[in-house]
């Protein structure tokens, strides 16, 4: 998931920064909007973590990209991978940090810099990455990253 999800969302948020209309840009503000008042609220921002992600892939105006970003959000749907992420997301200030980075990739798109933009959802998905390691190493468990048996991740 974190590999499949490190190649193919900076690319979402380059080909957003190229190819956004302005109803695209909307649809944005609206998804960082409702992070920024769970946020505040210290509620759980998933589903609008998730609909920030969903909204770059559709403003990147490539159904491939949109489908693939569908697919990797049902899978993130999925119990064991909401979990970790709320755990990892609950550490101090984490789900601030991520507000942040995605305030970045939302001006980089709108001032249609698609080499910024890209950069910046590179280092927003190493970010998140990073947490995710570390919850699995608190939790004594690498079988997201390195699969069940021990091996390179599937997905």
């Amino acid at each position: 998931m974190i590999v499949a999800r490190a190649a193919i969302e900076p690319v979402c948020a380059e080909q957003a920064a190229l190819s956004h209309h302005p109803t695209d840009l909307a649809a944005l503000e609206e998804a960082f909007t409702e992070q920024a008042w769970a946020t505040l609220a210290d509620e759980d921002v998933a589903e609008s973590d998730l609909a920030f992600h969903l909204a770059v892939a559709a403003a990147s105006r490539n159904s491939v990209l949109l489908a693939l970003e569908r697919t990797l959000i049902d899978l993130m749907h999925e119990q064991t991978w909401s979990e970790l992420k709320y755990h990892s997301r609950s550490r101090e200030h984490a789900a601030a940090e991520y507000l942040e980075h995605h305030r970045l990739v939302l001006e980089a798109i709108r001032q249609r810099d698609a080499r910024r933009a890209h950069q910046l959802m590179a280092m927003h998905m190493s970010a998140v990455e990073t947490a995710l390691v570390l919850e699995l190493e608190h939790r004594g468990d690498n079988g997201l990253i390195l699969g069940s048996d021990g091996g390179p991740p599937s997905a």
